[in-house]
């Protein structure tokens, strides 16, 4: 059985040889392979993440290998930046599994040698965190412009400053925050979060609109519980509630001109008015 790890390398290697867009080479990647939905999400987000913090991840490995990045050979700087992306920033893979899988990557796909300095660095890097207090976090205050290409901080400096390009560069590096929307017609907040509470899922209430809620942790898992497939829960973000709540729609009253521009805003809309979603799709 392939691991979704080989294939996410693969995914990598492939980006940095082939002039494709990733969805390209990841769909290419699948194709004669049976995977699990779970398994195809899990290395798209890692190959996504990979990418999108390559430059961060290039300098924690010339800090743990302590030699230049175009000194490493290409595959194995993959390996490596696939492997600190997890034990880094990757939440679900405890670091001892990070860096087991990453050694035994390096045997299969290049070979042992390689293995050995792939253990060696993440173990330095490992070390360095836990020595360190915060120095994860550093990374992305002190090092944001490496996350970009360096025409691309000159430019913005050029139009928006230094100190407003820093400020772009942290913003767009985070990660948007994911929300959901209770439907009380179909489930309570208590049950709701009696469920959740169950399978580690921490919410956080927005005070300023009804039955929205941040996820704070364990958002992998909510695609997954009985809740959200049945459509009691749904992943929305506040913004589309508000256009809802400025209007306040009575229960069977139409109001097509003013809403309906979003698939979002009909869910809330429907619930809100007690007109059924296909109803005012077709109206």
């Amino acid at each position: 059985m392939i691991s979704t790890r080989k294939i996410a390398l693969g995914i990598l290697n492939n980006f940095d040889t082939k002039k494709e867009k990733v969805p390209i080479l990841t769909k290419q990647s699948f194709k004669n392979i049976i995977l699990s939905k779970n398994e195809k999400n899990r290395i798209k987000a890692s190959v996504n993440e990979v990418i999108r913090y390559r430059g961060i991840l290039d300098f924690v490995i010339e800090k743990g290998s302590r030699r230049k990045v175009k000194f490493i050979q290409p595959k194995l700087m993959n390996v490596l930046r696939l492997g600190i992306y997890e034990l880094l920033f990757d939440d679900l893979i405890p670091d001892f599994a990070a860096i087991h899988s990453s050694v035994d990557l390096a045997k299969k796909v290049i070979n042992k040698k390689t293995g050995s300095m792939v253990n060696a660095v993440m173990r330095n890097i490992q070390r360095h965190n836990a020595k360190h207090g915060g120095w994860k976090d550093s990374l992305f205050e002190k090092n944001i412009k490496l996350a970009y290409p360096n025409w691309l901080i000159k430019k913005w400096q050029k139009q928006f400053g230094k100190y407003n390009t820093e400020k772009l560069c942290s913003f767009l590096i985070k990660k948007a925050p994911i929300y959901i929307r209770l439907d009380e017609s179909k489930i309570s907040e208590e049950s709701m979060i009696s469920n959740f509470s169950k399978i580690n899922i921490e919410l956080s209430r927005q005070s300023k609109f009804k039955n929205f809620f941040k996820v704070i942790k364990g958002k992998e898992k909510i695609f997954e519980t009985e809740i959200f497939k049945d459509g009691k829960i749904s992943i929305q973000d506040p913004a589309s509630g508000a256009v809802v709540d400025l209007i306040n729609p009575k229960k069977k009253r139409y109001y097509f001109r003013c809403l309906c521009s979003s698939w979002y805003e009909i869910i809330i809309y429907g619930s809100k008015s007690g007109i059924r979603r296909k109803d005012l799709c077709f109206r």
